[in-house]
């Protein structure tokens, strides 16, 4: 499998204590393989936010969230906040959110 997000992008991304810590990356996704996830998700037809059990889509975006699921991005985002024990552990929910583009509505 080749890599969709940026890991080295993420490794190097500062953690920005206001509030509660947090980070904000861009251009974690590989250029080149924008265009086939995009093509890969899944047609949403209403906003909202849909579990991933109840979409379908292609293989390009289910690597991608194969990549959200790995070991290495738990490990980049437990050694970001200092958290211990294993992040697999602590139960985890991917979603996806659907809002309409403005632009695309006033042309309907």
């Amino acid at each position: 499998m080749s890599d969709l997000i940026d890991f080295k992008t993420l490794e190097r991304a500062p953690v920005a204590p206001i509030s509660f810590d947090f980070f904000a990356v861009q251009n974690v996704l590989a250029p080149s393989s924008l265009q086939a996830i995009r093509d890969d998700f899944s047609t949403i037809e209403k906003p909202g936010i849909f579990p991933l059990a109840s979409l379908s889509y292609g293989s390009a975006f289910a690597s991608l969230i194969d990549e959200v699921k790995s070991s290495r991005l738990t490990a980049i985002i437990g050694e970001k906040f200092g958290i211990a024990e294993p992040m697999f552990t602590i139960p985890r929910r991917i979603t996806c959110l659907f809002t309409p583009h403005p632009m695309r509505s006033m042309a309907a």
